[in-house]
């Protein structure tokens, strides 16, 4: 036998008699407030502790990268002294600019990743 279609004022009522459970997930713990506070607080660190990491690693990456080619660390190691056809290529002009490039590179990334982070209120 079909159920009756309730009426309007009492599907309302039903609706709001109904107790409201939350269930957690099988291993979830329910949390206070305050610990979800805390929560977001962790976040907010471990955010900015990437930024400071990413960005201190990239400038050191660039500054190493833009002045090493053109110092005697770069020309005067013991694989260029060996190998001809290795020491033609690494001392080409051409392909010292092109690590330097690379260092620029490095550098703008880490400057505009430090100058776009904002955090959210």
């Amino acid at each position: 036998m079909p159920t009756p279609l309730p009426q309007p004022g009492e599907q309302a009522h039903r609706q709001s008699a109904k107790p409201v459970v939350e269930s957690a997930s099988v291993g979830e713990e329910t949390a206070p407030a305050e610990s979800a506070h805390q929560l977001t607080g962790w976040r907010l660190w471990r955010r900015r502790l990437a930024l400071v990491l990413y960005v201190s690693i990239s400038l050191w990456t660039g500054v190493l990268l833009l002045v090493l080619p053109w110092t005697n660390l770069w020309s005067g190691n013991r694989y260029l002294v060996r190998d001809f056809t290795l020491r033609l290529i690494l001392l080409n002009g051409f392909v010292r600019g092109a690590v330097s490039g690379l260092g620029l590179v490095n550098l703008a990334l880490g400057l505009r990743e430090g100058f776009r982070y904002h955090e959210r209120k």
